[in-house]
């Protein structure tokens, strides 16, 4: 039978304040791996917590790539495709399960012999987190329901389930979490809640009896095509109003259904893009000069100026 959504809100409620009070989830590490260029670009991004790990990536390689991370153990894990296709290969078993663009696959086992597949030029954007089954397994009531991924949690077996793509609420939260920034305890903080919410909004999609909303909205579809083309072009100076001739749209509509996917304004969600890729050249070594211009700024003076007021970091420092 459907898991009734006020059965999990309710042990929802119970569990996590009392998780939270008793082991105080806290950020252990977090490292920021940019792709070397003779390789590609883009980056890794992953926040350990005493609870939970979150990974990001924007990556794309110019050869074919298999990578595996043997740190890892075992596991369960949500992965959010926003953009490209990667394969899994779970070796031990041999078996291959091929993720895309928008949708959600759900994972148990260990992770550190899973091999990951990226094809050569191209784009890959995704998140992932991965849980504990203990912890995991508290987040559901204790009771018998017909639900294949508490089939799959209960079983302690490795195994992979594709759930329900993303609907218009969980790419919305999908997009807040990947472009959340933190610098002070306090904002991973709010990366950790994050990381909570958008597990119980996938968890009530999957588990409950409520149908997710399918984004079949013309008009925001139109601004997921704005989204993935400031993605892909986020070096070239369009006018709201130019963007929304380009994709047969008018401009309030798309700059209310691009706040409503992203939760960032157009001019915010490219600033933050051309951040993430001028954090990337940096560690490469670039010339802030010529970061400025890549990104697509003019003005290099006004680039060190935006960088260092959202970054915390001057990156003329960098060239030093």
């Amino acid at each position: 039978m459907p898991l009734d959504k006020n059965q999990l809100f309710s042990t929802q409620q119970q569990v996590l304040p009392q998780h939270i009070l008793e082991s105080h989830p806290k950020l252990n590490a977090s490292q920021h791996l940019s792709i070397p260029e003779a390789e590609g670009n883009g980056f890794f991004d992953m926040h350990y917590f005493d609870d939970l790990l979150l990974g990001r990536c924007d990556i794309c390689y110019f050869q074919d790539q298999q990578l595996v991370n043997p740190n890892i153990e075992k596991a369960c894990s949500f992965h959010m495709m926003l953009s490209g296709e990667v394969r899994y290969h779970w070796q031990a078993q041999d078996t291959f399960h091929s993720i895309k663009s928008s949708e959600i696959w759900f994972f148990t086992g260990d992770f550190g012999q899973c091999a990951t597949h990226i094809a050569a030029n191209q784009r890959v954007k995704n998140i992932l987190l991965h849980f504990s089954p203990e912890f995991l397994q508290q987040l559901v009531p204790d009771t018998p329901q017909n639900s294949a991924l508490l089939e799959l949690l209960h079983s302690g077996n490795t195994g992979a389930l594709r759930l329900s793509n993303l609907s218009n609420k969980t790419r919305q939260l999908a997009e807040q979490l990947y472009h959340h920034q933190a610098k002070e305890p306090v904002e991973f903080l709010a990366i950790h809640g994050a990381c909570l919410s958008f597990v119980n909004q996938l968890l009530t999609e999957n588990l409950a009896d409520a149908p997710a909303d399918t984004p079949t909205d013309e008009k925001l579809r139109r601004a997921a095509l704005v989204r993935d083309f400031l993605d892909e072009h986020y070096d070239q100076n369009l006018t709201i109003r130019q963007l929304a001739h380009k994709f047969c749209t008018n401009e309030c509509d798309l700059k209310r259904q691009f706040k409503q996917l992203t939760g960032q304004t157009l001019n915010h969600y490219q600033r933050d893009r051309r951040l993430a890729e001028a954090r990337t050249l940096l560690a490469q070594g670039l010339p802030v000069a010529k970061v400025a211009g890549l990104v697509g700024y003019n003005s290099t003076d006004y680039f060190v100026r935006v960088f260092s007021k959202h970054t915390g970091t001057n990156p003329r420092k960098q060239d030093n």
